[in-house]
């Protein structure tokens, strides 16, 4: 591909920020959202029927959206400390109130859930030790696991970044350390005697190739169309070959069947990486363009911490109306209407908050 693929975004009202970048978690929100909409859907048809093989393939198709988060989160943090270079302690300074409050408070709010609409008692929720889950593995709700890998991401993301700027390493190299360092989790996962671990997707390690890619790409940010002209041909298959192993493998997983765990692993994190980077290349098409759509994905993603923290507890509320149908094309027409509904309600809560006192203990700013 031609550099002319890429087109410089348009300056944004604030200095120092890509517009493209904000597309991009609007894109990547949206994508969260339908995969736990299909993953809700998965849970309310006939295991055999035509609309849960739709629902499957839809499902793993979009799991992709936290892996794309965790690559543009390496990405925005490497990109900044390039271009703002900060000493460390102000760096985890900022973090602790970016990430840490937002993480525990959020947290906080969804054990109050789980007592008020799940009546989950909070004293069977913190025994046994449970709280240590709650606290450092983001157990307070089932979708909290990503601001835990982002807190551990920040603990080590010094070395992410020395990693990267002490190398002139090309994509294709950086790409393939990373899977070599991902099977390498993988194997010692798999050596470790019972009991092991139990939530090894809470880890920062267990994602090393997007974060490892994301903070190469962060400190070259600049020379992205110089990666497609170079790389561009080679992304795209290499997309599609990945789809292909990992979408078989991942509906056997689904449906219980057994799988090669390394495969599907190593699969999911080259398909993860390589549609980030084709919605990269994606976004600053439409942060260039005057299409209605890249204000509006803009939006969406200036809000994304909000509506993805949100959407779930909405998504819980709204599915007990949905299962009352009694028609399966009156539930596939609310679970759209609902995930539209659930997005923009997620919205205007997130830029009343952003209005209040909360927007930093909540939002991180």
């Amino acid at each position: 591909m031609s550099a002319e693929v890429l087109p410089t975004p348009r300056a944004s009202q604030r200095p120092g920020r890509d517009a493209s970048l904000d597309i991009y978690k609007g894109v990547a929100i949206c994508e969260v959202v339908a995969h736990h909409l299909t993953g809700f859907a998965l849970n309310h048809t006939v295991n055999g029927s035509l609309s849960h093989a739709l629902y499957s393939l839809l499902n793993r198709t979009f799991h992709f959206g936290v892996l794309g988060f965790l690559l543009l989160n390496a990405l925005l943090q490497s990109r900044s400390q390039v271009l703002r270079p900060r000493p460390w302690g102000e760096f985890y300074r900022k973090q602790f109130s970016r990430v840490v409050i937002p993480y525990l408070m959020w947290s906080l709010l969804y054990l109050l859930y789980r007592k008020v609409i799940h009546h989950e008692h909070l004293v069977a929720i913190l025994s046994r030790g449970r709280w240590v889950d709650i606290l450092l593995w983001g157990k307070a709700y089932y979708h909290l696991y990503f601001l835990a890998i982002l807190l551990q991401f920040t603990l080590l993301f010094p070395a992410f970044l020395a990693m990267v700027r002490r190398t002139r390493a090309p994509f294709l190299l950086i790409l393939a350390a990373g899977l070599l360092l991902q099977a390498g989790v993988d194997l010692l996962y798999k050596a470790t005697p019972p009991p092991r671990f139990p939530y090894p997707a809470t880890l920062a390690v267990w994602h090393v190739t997007p974060l490892l890619l994301g903070c190469w790409l962060g400190v070259r940010w600049e020379s992205m169309a110089d990666l497609w002209r170079r790389w561009g041909l080679l992304i795209l298959p290499l997309l599609a070959g990945a789809l292909a192993v990992q979408l078989p493998l991942a509906i056997r997983a689904l449906n219980g069947m057994p799988v090669n765990s390394l495969a599907i692993h190593l699969s999911l994190q080259v398909y993860a990486a390589m549609l980030a980077l084709a919605l990269l290349a994606f976004s600053r098409h439409l942060a260039a363009g005057t299409s209605r759509l890249g204000p509006l994905m803009a939006r969406l993603g200036g809000a994304s911490l909000g509506i993805y923290v949100m959407h779930p507890g909405l998504l819980h509320l709204y599915g007990k109306l949905l299962t009352r149908t009694g028609s399966m094309m009156l539930f596939h027409l609310g679970l759209l209407a609902g995930g539209v509904a659930m997005v923009a309600l997620s919205l205007a809560l997130t830029n009343l908050i952003a209005k209040t006192r909360l927007k930093g203990p909540l939002l991180g700013m």
